[in-house]
């Protein structure tokens, strides 16, 4: 109220909280027994925070688990995505072939078991 006039007045502050989680990120989720894989945020924020202390835009793990990222962009504003790494277990690979070769005739090679890929 203003003592002179006895008026009183009022003006709006809006307030807006402003999060950003438009990010993706991206490499393999699955980790080979004994292997690593390396997980990365596009390189165009301002910082990054990793749950492993890392401050760069891409880490590399070798053990399973959930990992985030908090990015902040010029702006100040922050997101934060969590990505699951599973874990895969090695297994033994039994290559069948005939005990003796001779040379100039074919031989061939199989696996025990079914894989979804065979290089």
């Amino acid at each position: 109220m203003d003592p002179e006039t006895g008026c009183y007045s009022y003006d709006t502050l809006f307030v807006y909280l402003i999060s950003y989680d438009d990010f993706d990120i991206d490499g393999t989720l699955f980790i080979c027994e004994n292997g690593s894989t390396t997980i990365t945020v596009r390189d165009e924020f301002v910082s990054y925070l990793w749950s492993t202390g890392d401050t760069t835009s891409a880490i590399t793990i070798s053990e399973e688990g959930t990992y985030s990222v908090t990015v902040t962009l010029d702006n100040g504003c922050k997101g934060t995505r969590n990505i699951e790494v599973t874990g895969i277990a090695g297994f033994d690979l039994v290559i069948n072939a005939p005990n003796t070769m001779c040379s100039g005739n074919p031989v061939t090679l199989s696996v025990d078991g079914t894989f979804e890929k065979y290089y």
